[in-house]
């Protein structure tokens, strides 16, 4: 199921690929949800989450934060990168 925000009128799906224990996911997790934002929160401990990051995305790294079409590797280091993609 995909959750659709909407920021400005715009419509925009956010997922977020994370594990337990990434503490920048945890960060990731309380930003959005501080906001009331809906996420669709896909744990690569499932093994089909981890095949879908590497298939569609093309890496393994977590968090990798997708929003509408971008997709950006880790939140702390790109917070002001997220806040200016959901015009916050």
């Amino acid at each position: 199921m995909d959750l659709i925000n909407k920021f400005l009128g715009q419509e925009i799906n956010i997922t977020i690929y994370t594990s337990d224990t990434c503490t920048d996911c945890q960060a990731a997790k309380r930003f959005f949800s501080e906001r009331g934002i809906d996420v669709n929160y896909k744990n690569i401990a499932e093994e089909k989450n981890r095949e879908e990051l590497k298939n569609k995305h093309g890496r393994m790294a977590v968090p990798t934060i997708i929003i509408g079409d971008k997709a950006i590797l880790g939140f702390v280091d790109n917070k002001a990168q997220i806040i200016k993609l959901l015009r916050l």
